[in-house]
């Protein structure tokens, strides 16, 4: 699998995340506890998935690759397979690195070399966009058929690709109604120190509205952000903090913060999980996270679901066994289906779960967000993290 990652001059900003803010409403009921409704398997020679999404029928998509390169596979509600198409374009024997719902109407997908897809709804191509510098780290389908991507080139960027797949505009964040919300980090290279947390708000072009940095005990990286009902943000946090005898520990959290992006409040979950890279809206006004929780032996690891309320109180949290985490989504009607691949890696896996009862009827005001990825080369207690994608 591959991954993304960049560094700017004196301290590298990673550009992992960004939310289009667009209202909608998403209701949740009954269940105790995430059951689960269904789960496929797959040979990986057939299908390896990277990404799902839900459609708009009530089906869902998932998107990898397989024998012959590129792979879209789409199923019904209840995970039976409709169809598997290959995606035509450059580099066709690579993969599929994110599949979304166009807003506006087909897919938009993102593949190897940096390259933005646009298809039908059955997977036939349209176009396809090349990122000629840098590398993509996070990618989103906007309602008037565009794609928007951010990504490091020496500085972040932001690239907006019309719905015709030309540029429409592309922005340097260095330089600096709706808009984008970008989580990342910078490194500061010749201090020993952790890393800074980065959150920058820009209006719907591009341009930046505000832009803050986190040191001292607000430090870290910030690997993944959603916005919340009262104005403010969540953004799950990864911070290896001095130790005794010169150890480092390891804390996973959330941090929240106002709408200036002013730190409000922070939640640990070192207790649960080894380390957080996703923060999505559960739609009740609470979130998902997803992280992983590493043990002395790697065939102890495991990948963990964990729904919180809305101040980042865990709810419940549940472990997906053997499967190695490579894609979540949360559905329309409260539930949440993942994607990923055995640990033995011989099995594609896609499971779907339902609700809970915990709470019922609330909505969120705001999209989840689409679509993330973690830095390439990185490694936190002598594990490669070079797996995690979203």
């Amino acid at each position: 699998m591959n991954h993304y990652s960049g560094k700017i001059l004196f301290g590298g900003i990673i550009v992992l995340a960004f939310v289009l803010f667009v209202q909608a409403s998403s209701a949740a009921a009954g269940g105790d506890g995430p059951q689960l409704e269904w789960m496929k398997e797959y040979p990986v020679e057939e299908i390896e998935i990277l990404s799902v999404c839900e459609s708009a029928d009530g089906g869902y998509y998932a998107a990898g690759a397989g024998p012959e390169g590129r792979l879209v596979m789409k199923l019904d509600s209840e995970g039976n397979t409709l169809w598997k198409k290959y995606i035509q374009g450059s580099d066709e024997n690579g993969s599929i690195k994110m599949v979304k719902e166009s807003p506006a109407g087909g897919l938009m997908l993102f593949a190897d070399g940096e390259n933005l897809i646009k298809a039908t709804d059955d997977a036939v191509f349209e176009w396809e966009f090349h990122q000629p510098v840098g590398k993509v780290s996070s990618v989103d389908a906007v309602p008037d058929g565009s794609g928007v991507m951010a990504g490091t080139y020496f500085q972040g960027f932001l690239t907006k690709v019309a719905s015709d797949g030309t540029e429409a505009w592309n922005r340097t964040l260095g330089d600096p109604d709706g808009g984008f919300i970008i989580a990342g980090y910078i490194n500061p290279i010749f201090v020993v120190s952790d890393y800074n947390g980065f959150l920058m708000k820009t209006d719907a072009d591009g341009e930046k509205i505000w832009a803050r940095q986190y040191s001292g005990n607000a430090s870290g990286m910030l690997l993944s952000a959603t916005p919340v009902d009262s104005g403010g943000y969540a953004a799950a946090r990864f911070q290896a903090l001095a130790g005794e005898d010169s150890s480092t520990v390891d804390v996973p959290s959330v941090i929240f913060t106002n709408a200036d992006g002013e730190v409000t409040g922070v939640a640990d979950y070192n207790k649960s999980v080894s380390y957080v890279y996703h923060i999505e809206n559960a739609g009740d006004n609470g979130y998902y996270l997803t992280g992983i929780k590493f043990e002395e032996l790697a065939e102890d690891d495991e990948y963990k679901i964990i729904r919180t309320d809305l101040s980042g109180n865990v709810i419940w949290e549940k472990g997906l066994d053997d499967v190695a985490l490579n894609g979540f989504t949360a559905t329309s009607h409260g539930g949440f289906l993942v994607g990923g691949i055995s640990y033995d890696g011989n099995t594609s896996v896609l499971a779907k779960y339902g609700v809970d009862d915990k709470s019922k009827g609330a909505s969120i005001s705001f999209l989840p967000l689409r679509h993330l990825s973690l830095p390439q080369y990185i490694w936190f207690s002598g594990k490669d993290l070079n797996n995690l994608f979203f």
